[in-house]
């Protein structure tokens, strides 16, 4: 198996939500996100020592817009631009000030041909070191996305055999579980073929199995 890239992490999650205030009070009060920073138009919140690990942006129908990948070094980020332009993907680069903003040192937006889910692969992430909210919930990282596609077998030879996606686990034709590589963990993404391109979950891995209980309580 080819791996034409080499990853650090899943970053971040960015979701469309058409109540901002209502989505941000469910992921801060309810799920145990600490906010780290907010606009009119936004919300950036956190769970590990990474500035931000989901964003919530004003919008008019719910759903993912957007998901980041944290690349190991500079190499791998411009060699991920040559990979992308190959595909004619039109891959763009942020600019200094979007991506001081972002606390990164470069990032590079091009959308998903299969989803149209604008991805971001960026290097050189500022690390957080200011303390994460109270013990709502003791959240360790930000686990998985997973999305609903209408081809999986397109969906597959993107995320695998175009970026270098390890496959972890995989039901022929229903759904697979990726890792991206060399990443050790299980997997960061998985597909699940549907009827349409949308979101189905994304994931928080917490430190101890009562945290689930709690938190099935605090919803109830």
């Amino acid at each position: 198996m080819d791996h034409p890239l080499r990853f650090s992490r899943l970053g971040y999650c960015r979701l469309r939500c058409p109540d901002l205030t209502t989505s941000t009070t469910f992921y801060r009060d309810l799920v145990g996100l600490t906010l780290s920073r907010s606009t009119a138009d936004a919300v950036w919140l956190r769970c590990s020592d990474k500035p931000y690990d989901l964003v919530l942006e004003a919008g008019d129908s719910p759903g993912i817009s957007g998901i980041g990948f944290e690349l190991e070094d500079d190499r791998q980020i411009d060699l991920a631009f040559a990979i992308v332009s190959g595909l004619g993907l039109s891959p763009q680069w942020r600019d200094g000030t979007s991506c001081s903003a972002l606390r990164v040192e470069r990032s590079l937006l091009f959308s998903c041909p299969v989803t149209g889910i604008e991805i971001d692969f960026y290097c050189g992430q500022d690390v957080e070191t200011a303390p994460l909210a109270g013990p709502i919930t003791k959240i360790a990282r930000l686990g998985h996305i997973v999305l609903n596609v209408t081809d999986l077998a397109a969906a597959h030879d993107f995320w695998v055999g175009q970026l270098g996606f390890a496959v972890s686990d995989r039901v022929e034709g229903v759904a697979e579980w990726l890792r991206c590589w060399p990443n050790p963990l299980h997997h960061s993404l998985a597909l699940l073929q549907s009827d349409a391109n949308t979101f189905h979950h994304v994931n928080f891995m917490v430190t101890d199995v009562d945290d689930i209980g709690t938190a099935m309580n605090r919803m109830k």
